[in-house]
């Protein structure tokens, strides 16, 4: 019995000193903790582990997001993987955020909360929503931070009980560390795509067809899945998020770009946002490295066949 109890403090210990290792000593994947008086940003949190099975740990989760009056919109297994689960939520608050900004702040109204199973522990994550919604409310993330934070809040209250809890953000780029300022612009390299260049998918008569139009292509369709749909509420804009299956889709982006030893599962699904009687998507090569900033130049290089891998996919939805 003492002994076990020695082992058991000994994985605690181990767990909590985790968030802590620097990426410059040799560990890969877990960022070091930011200074305090630190303005850089990174895409995701780690919030913990579970000490459970991926399944339990989703089911506590979802329980937990009901009774704080979160929104479950959506949950699936990116790439197929059962090792991965995402959750999507959203809430007032946040939904409130986007309402009050530029239409491109639709990208915003869903936050993903991701599982992973590496070894014999289970990591909780999920994005860091000040660094998304410095990225697509750009100039409006001052006047909505308010309910950015209080989102936060309320997200990293309803986590269960974990077996080790770090509260620590990961995933940005080592050599190009990111500020709110930066990220309203951002781009990954100069002449790159921006936020300013949403790809059309289509162009409809109008919101209702648009829809409609999507609805009954994804009824049909053998590649894609949709994981969770969002009306923004006060505009005609409606958020998807989309599973792209085959080897073209999620494998192909987790397989190039989640090779890091904590894992950006948060980072799926890919959106469609349609927009009035427009139907629009993220430029590839402006979302991925969005969603993993420290990828290098030479990675970057092969979005190209990624890039129009994921937008035929998204094309068949509409054409």
């Amino acid at each position: 019995m003492e002994l076990e109890k020695m082992r058991y403090t000994l994985l605690i210990l181990s767990l909590a000193a985790m968030p802590f290792i620097c990426t410059s000593c040799g560990a890969r994947g877990i960022a070091a903790p930011r200074p305090q008086d630190s303005n850089y940003l990174e895409p995701y949190f780690l919030i913990g582990e579970s000490g459970r099975s991926v399944k339990r740990t989703a089911s506590d989760i979802i329980g937990r997001l009901f009774m704080r009056n979160f929104e479950v919109l959506g949950k699936y297994a990116p790439a197929d993987d059962p090792s991965r689960f995402v959750i999507v939520v959203t809430n007032r608050d946040l939904l409130n955020a986007v309402q009050g900004s530029k239409p491109a702040a639709a990208f915003a109204a869903a936050v993903r909360i991701a599982i992973t199973r590496e070894r014999e522990m289970t990591y909780v994550s999920c994005q860091d929503l000040d660094y998304w919604a410095s990225a697509y409310l750009r100039e409006d993330y001052l006047s909505a931070a308010e309910q950015i934070t209080r989102f936060k809040q309320d997200l990293l209250a309803a986590m269960p009980r974990m077996r080790g809890r770090f509260d620590r953000p990961f995933g940005g780029s080592r050599g190009r560390p990111l500020t709110p300022e930066a990220l309203r612009n951002y781009r990954f390299q100069r002449r790159a795509e921006s936020l300013d260049d949403l790809v059309t998918l289509a162009t409809f008569d109008s919101f209702k067809e648009a829809v409609a139009a999507i609805e009954k292509r994804l009824a049909v369709s053998r590649e894609i899945t949709k994981v969770f749909e969002k009306a923004v509420p006060g505009r005609q804009a409606k958020l998807y998020g989309l599973a792209l299956g085959g080897d073209s889709g999620e494998k192909q982006i987790v397989t190039l770009l989640d090779v890091e030893k904590t894992k950006r599962t948060a980072s799926l699904p890919y959106e469609m946002l349609v927009l009035e009687n427009r139907v629009v998507m993220l430029p590839v090569r402006f979302r991925l490295p969005l969603s993993f900033p420290d990828m290098d130049r030479k990675t970057y290089q092969r979005l190209e066949a990624l890039d129009k891998d994921i937008t035929r996919l998204m094309r068949s939805l509409v054409e």
